[in-house]
Order: structure tokens, then C-alpha cells, then sequence
């Protein structure tokens, strides 16, 4: 006997429609909703649909199989390298948590990553090097250094390199974005907050400047080289005062980039994430998913939000993953590229030697939990996140954690409305 996967995830859309999302799979399939009583469909849909993981045997161990899930991502066999070349900025954000200690990498540790890599590196299935900061585009000679070498030995080891970074944009110009696509990074991620006024009002420069207009600037600039290819993903951070005027700032960002894929654009509420900034706009914070949703949804310009599935397909925080470490400036090696002054992140230190000397104590805590609660144990999904979804979040606390299940799952069903509005690729019309 089939029946529906216990992972499937059922949103009403437009046109009397379903769209079904697999949290076992992560596919993501549009069907009538008259199709939900499957029995009377073709026996060719059935078995596509028993394909795609939509149906299942009704003996099938889906528990077991959301197990093997999770551990297949928790060990991957890809190395993920979060580098900090420095931990300064030419921004003074008032959401920031980040202190600005004034360290820049020096050439010691950046070479003692290359001698790790060169010891280790046929032992993973691949590289992954994310530039963080700090404002990484402060240590660009850093970034081609180090890439010429990481590509070199990944190219001995037959493996692929990947590169990706997190930049507030202000020195991302068209020669910088060439020179970093050299180095093989095709990720962008850079956060605008707001219209103008509103950005340069909390994301602006050290001597106090705006910042929104040069970002601005550098996209356009980028966006005319239009033989290249690259990811530009914008994140939108979100205050309560930006409600108002959200859905005219989409309609202005959509003339300008609407229609260009290589832009993906998302939004996320402003939190406390930490230090002492934050406090000067402490009534601004957590603003309510619902309220944000609606105001997406008014909107007439449609940007591409294909960058949400990929929030959604990939919802466990890479700091659980046994395989990914964030390398501070000083040779530090944390988990967490958010809490960077706990100790309980401090996981061990790289030798001069390329030797990764680690806390095994203190690294276990971050892959595993002993914390439980009713809400996650009583959840179909447990299985598929093990309460991982932010390990930083069980670290803090030292008994039973309440549920963190991320703001994707929260906001899921608003996100797969949008996914359907702005006609994503990820969604497949079947039925």
C-alpha cells in the first residue's frame, strides 16, 4: 500500500493548487488539490511520484532514512574553510556584534593553511573556501595569494575548489568582482539594508558616511558585464521601521535588476546577534514574519527569491558539520562564525607546522546534543535535524533548550507562497 511521505508538506496556493514540499528530498512539486486523493491518478504519475519521494510504501522506515539524511550532511566529505584575513571594517553597522580588534592575517597563518591543505586535502571529496571578516575586500592580496595555492593543490588532488564571500560591497567594483572570479569565486553575498535613507542610517562607514549609493553603484557596474557568470545574492535586512516602504524598495530594486538571474534576493529581520551596538535600535528588532511576508506580497516588481530554496534545502547551520571550521585571523580555528568571542567556539588553534590541534570535547558538543524537549521530540522531522538547526543555540544554554527549528521552517509556508510567485525553476507544475 502507498501513502503520502510523512516529509511532505502541503501549502495551498493559487489556482486551487497545492504546492508539496518534501523536507526529506527537497523537491518541491505543484498539483491540483483534487490530486491529493492519488489513487486516482495514471499509474505513470504514481510511479513518477514514488520517484520523487512524494510516495512512499506505507512500510517504509522514513525515520531511518531522515537519520541517514542527516548524517550524510553532518559528514560530508567536503572541507569547508571559513576564512577571516582579517577581523577589521570600513563599516560600523549598529546591528554589527563583531568588536573590530584590528587583526589582519599575516603571512605566517595563511601559509600554514596552505601547509594543512597540503598535507590533508586528498583525504576530503572537495574545497570549499568561504571569505568572511571582518570586511574581507580589506585583505584582497590575501584572498589571491592564498586562492593561487589552494587551486594549484586542489588541481594536484583531482578535486574540485569552490569559492564564495560575504562582503558589505562597498569596495566590490567590476575589477575587484574579475579579479575574485580568477580565484574561482562565484558566490557574492551583500546585505542592503533599506532604502537609502534608511541603510546609511545603520550601515555606514567608519567616518560616519553613507554607503548605500557605492553599493549601489558597484551592482550596476557588475550587472553590465553580462557575459560573465556569478551568484549575487542580496540579503534585505529588515527593521520595523522599513515595513512602510518595503514593497516600493522591491519595485525600485526590480527595475534595476529584475530579469537578471544572476541577482537573488532574500530578507531577514534585524536581530541582537550580539555587542553593544545594537541596543541604539533595540524597538526596530524582530520584526514579525507575517508583517514581512505581507509586505513582499504587495509588491508589483518581481525579483528572483530562488536563493530561499536553497535557505530551505540547506537549513542545518554548517557549524554542525564535522568537516567545517571557521579560521580566524590569529590562527583561532572556531565553529561559529557569529559567536566569536565564546570560549566554548575556540575549538583549537593552527600550528606553524599546518597541524589543526583540536578540542575534541569541545568540537563533539558541536556536532552532538544530549538537550531535549517535548516540542522537537514530538516532531516528524526530529530525525532530519537532530536540534541542529543552530548549535550555538544549545551551547549557550546549559539544560534543556527550547525548539530552534530556523526562521525558513517558521516561515515556510510564506516562503513556498513566494517561491510560486515569482514562478521559481524549484517548483515543478505536474499536475
Amino acid at each position: 500500500m502507498l501513502k503520502w511521505s510523512d516529509y511532505n508538506q502541503f501549502v495551498s496556493v493559487r489556482e486551487n493548487k497545492f504546492i508539496v514540499y518534501n523536507h526529506l528530498t527537497k523537491r518541491m512539486i505543484k498539483i491540483k488539490k483534487s490530486s491529493k486523493d492519488f489513487q486516482r491518478l495514471s499509474k505513470k504519475m504514481i510511479e513518477y511520484l514514488i520517484k520523487l519521494g512524494f510516495l512512499v510504501d506505507e512500510k517504509t522506515d522514513e525515520k531511518r532514512m531522515a537519520m541517514l539524511y542527516y548524517y550524510d550532511y553532518i559528514y560530508d566529505k567536503s572541507l569547508r574553510l571559513v576564512i577571516l584575513p582579517n577581523e577589521d571594517c570600513n563599516f560600523r553597522c549598529t546591528f554589527c556584534y563583531e568588536n573590530f580588534n584590528g587583526v589582519y592575517m599575516d603571512q605566517k597563518n595563511l601559509d600554514s593553511i596552505i601547509i594543512f591543505l597540503r598535507k590533508n586535502i586528498t583525504k576530503y571529496s572537495s574545497l570549499d573556501v568561504d571569505w568572511f571578516g571582518g570586511e574581507p575586500l580589506l585583505s584582497l592580496n590575501s584572498i589571491y595569494q592564498f586562492s593561487d595555492k589552494a587551486k594549484q593543490l586542489c588541481k594536484i588532488a583531482s578535486i574540485p575548489y569552490r569559492a564564495a564571500i560575504t562582503t558589505n560591497g562597498y569596495l566590490l567594483d567590476a575589477e575587484t568582482l574579475l579579479g575574485l572570479l580568477r580565484c574561482k569565486v562565484t558566490i557574492y553575498q551583500i546585505t542592503l539594508c533599506g532604502n537609502e535613507e534608511q541603510h546609511d542610517a545603520i550601515r555606514y562607514l567608519k567616518n560616519g558616511c553613507g554607503s548605500f549609493q557605492k553599493i549601489i553603484n558597484n551592482l550596476l557596474e557588475i550587472k553590465r558585464l553580462d557575459y560573465l557568470t556569478f551568484k549575487m545574492v542580496i540579503r534585505i535586512n529588515v527593521t520595523k521601521s522599513m515595513l512602510g516602504t518595503l514593497s516600493d524598495l522591491i519595485d525600485w530594486l526590480s527595475d534595476l535588476f529584475g530579469g537578471d538571474e544572476r541577482f537573488l534576493f532574500y530578507f531577514r529581520p534585524v536581530g541582537d546577534w550580539g555587542g553593544n551596538r545594537v541596543q541604539s535600535i533595540s524597538d526596530e528588532l524582530y520584526v514579525n514574519h507575517d508583517e514581512l511576508f505581507r509586505e513582499l506580497f504587495k509588491a508589483k516588481g518581481n525579483l528572483n527569491y530562488d536563493i530561499y530554496y536553497s535557505l530551505l534545502s540547506n537549513n542545518i547551520c554548517a557549524a554542525a558539520k564535522r568537516n567545517n571550521y571557521v579560521i580566524r585571523a590569529n590562527g583561532d580555528i572556531n565553529k561559529c562564525t557569529e559567536s566569536l568571542y565564546s570560549e566554548y567556539n575556540k575549538v583549537g588553534i593552527l600550528t606553524e607546522e599546518g597541524k589543526m590541534e583540536i578540542n575534541k570535547e569541545l568540537l563533539a558538543k558541536w556536532l552532538f546534543t544530549y538537550y531535549k524537549n517535548e516540542v522537537c521530540l514530538n516532531c516528524v522531522k526530529y530525525e532530519l535535524c537532530n536540534n541542529r538547526k543552530c548549535p550555538d543555540n544549545c551551547l549557550k544554554k546549559s539544560t534543556a533548550v527550547e525548539a530552534y527549528c530556523g526562521y525558513e521552517d517558521v516561515a515556510l509556508e510564506e516562503i513556498i507562497k513566494l517561491l510560486d510567485l515569482s514562478k521559481s525553476k524549484y517548483i515543478q507544475d505536474i499536475l
